[in-house]
């Protein structure tokens, strides 16, 4: 069973996250290059193991010796409960030269095996030791880790909150967010664990700052996740979205209880991903409270991209992101009254009530986004809202919406949903001249398809119709009788 998060709700950003997608790459680099280093040196991992087997060897042989720190990590509560056993077990110790003798000789035993095995392992020798910190691999441990799950683990992570991040922050401040996480994070783990030898790899510990940040500034978005029940059978899976501010602090509750009951993670530094969790919110507040993202990273954006987005734009995405509806339409309407065609202005009005689910105003403002859409010759996006729209109101839309998306469709050949948009059109306004303009509209398509008699029919109904100008039925009759001789329905104006 795997649960991981793959995306999340509105998933755009004002520019290409560079800072991220760096990030990500070189983790994978360094993971790369770890990996065929730590390959060519088997032989000296073989060396190492078989060294520590014989340092094992001899400390249950003189189980009264002090355990070395080089040791750590390398023996499980199993080992150390089996230790106190023999020492329980033992003959008294030898006099104080010949323990100190013994104690030496272990202790050098224990320091050629992680002599070998730094040689052998870079993740290893660039990793963080918090009882020899250093201040190079207080930043080159942040780039390693452990295996192929930790990098994919760390980067899914990584990947559904770096980006928006980076967007909101702006470049330079996000990657300083992400280095002085990673250095934060590691600190607490050290503060926790001050004597230990065993190295601390992984990214977790920056994820865990930028996770932070995302809870305070994006705490309404929705992450989406992807669920596999059964391993062996993937493509039995599930996805469904979570609210962040319900996933990140459940999230940070279960990494303090781990990090309460020592032990419990097995070898995972929960501290690490406590205190980046805490870091990166704490600098979030900072942000949102000094205004930072309008002072600097807006105007700075907007400089930096080809076209400028509008301030009342840039308040509603922001009002959307934290669901004050009514700022968002505020703002938008402000926009529009100044420049009624502002495309995404009414493409983000067509969202604000399709969520809000106010089917009069998205009749409205679908009818003019897609008016712009035919203008501007972008049939795909007409296309798209005009199903997007079809499928998502609950009441019918207005008449002159149902003709312009019929009229795009039967440009582009599709003659069916162009007959069902006519037909939904009719419904719309029955007792208008339009009607009837839609009915002979919809008998030339079906006489062009080979539904003759079908087309016949529908000529008789806008002949009947009593909103039918008197000469307008002498050419619907006119076009009855072309039928009846095995002609098509002309083009109507």
């Amino acid at each position: 069973m795997i649960l991981v998060p793959i995306g999340r709700d509105e998933a755009e950003v004002r520019r290409h996250p560079v800072v991220s997608y760096t990030i990500i790459a070189l983790n994978a680099v360094i993971f790369v290059a770890t990996l065929a280093a730590s390959m060519a040196s088997r032989s000296t991992l073989a060396e190492a193991d078989t060294k520590l087997k014989g340092t094992m060897t001899y400390l249950a042989e003189h189980p009264w010796l002090g355990v070395p720190h080089d040791l750590d990590g390398y023996l499980s509560a199993r080992d150390l409960k089996q230790l106190e056993q023999l020492r329980a077990e033992a003959a008294p110790p030898p006099t104080a030269y010949f323990l100190a003798e013994q104690q030496r000789h272990l202790n050098e035993l224990a320091g050629e095996v992680t002599g070998l095995v730094r040689e052998a392992s870079p993740a290893i020798r660039y990793g963080y030791v918090p009882a020899s910190p250093s201040g190079i691999t207080l930043i080159t441990s942040m780039f390693l880790h452990a295996g192929l799950m930790h990098l994919i683990g760390n980067m899914l992570f990584f990947f559904v909150s770096g980006p928006f991040v980076e967007d909101v922050f702006g470049r330079p401040l996000f990657a300083a967010l992400y280095l002085t996480g990673g250095m934060v994070a590691t600190w607490t783990h050290a503060f926790h664990n001050h004597g230990s030898m065993v190295p601390l790899v992984g990214a977790s510990g920056a994820i865990g700052a930028i996770m932070g940040a995302y809870l305070i500034r994006f705490y309404r978005s929705k992450v989406e996740f992807l669920f596999v029940p059964f391993l062996l059978r993937p493509q039995m899976n599930y996805r469904f979205f979570l609210p962040a501010f319900v996933v990140l602090p459940l999230w940070f509750v279960w990494q303090f209880y781990d990090a309460m009951h020592a032990g419990i993670s097995d070898g995972v530094a929960v501290w690490a991903h406590v205190g980046g969790f805490i870091y990166g919110a704490a600098v979030a507040v900072v942000v949102h409270l000094t205004r930072f993202e309008k002072r600097f990273v807006d105007p700075a954006v907007e400089s930096q991209t080809s076209w400028k987005q509008s301030a009342e734009l840039v308040r509603a995405a922001d009002a959307r992101q934290t669901g004050d509806s009514a700022t968002a339409w505020r703002e938008i309407r402000s926009l529009l009254a100044t420049e009624p065609n502002h495309v995404d202005g009414l493409r983000v009005a067509c969202d604000l009530a399709i969520e809000n689910e106010e089917w009069l105003s998205l009749g409205t403002y679908a009818e003019r986004l897609l008016d712009q859409y035919i203008r501007r010759g972008e049939t795909d996006l007409a296309v798209e809202l005009i199903g997007e729209c079809i499928s998502t109101s609950k009441v019918r839309l207005s008449e002159k919406f149902y003709g312009k998306a019929a009229a795009c469709h039967e440009r582009m050949g599709n003659r069916g949903e162009a007959i069902d948009l006519y037909s939904d059109m009719i419904k719309a306004s029955p007792d208008t001249a339009e009607t009837v303009r839609a009915l002979m509209k919809v008998a030339r398509m079906e006489s062009q398809s080979g539904r003759v008699s079908q087309a016949r029919l529908t000529l008789n109904r806008a002949a009947e119709h009593p909103a039918c100008p008197a000469e307008w039925r002498e050419t619907i009759a006119a076009q009855i009788q072309q039928l009846g001789q095995g002609g098509r329905v002309k083009q109507v104006t």
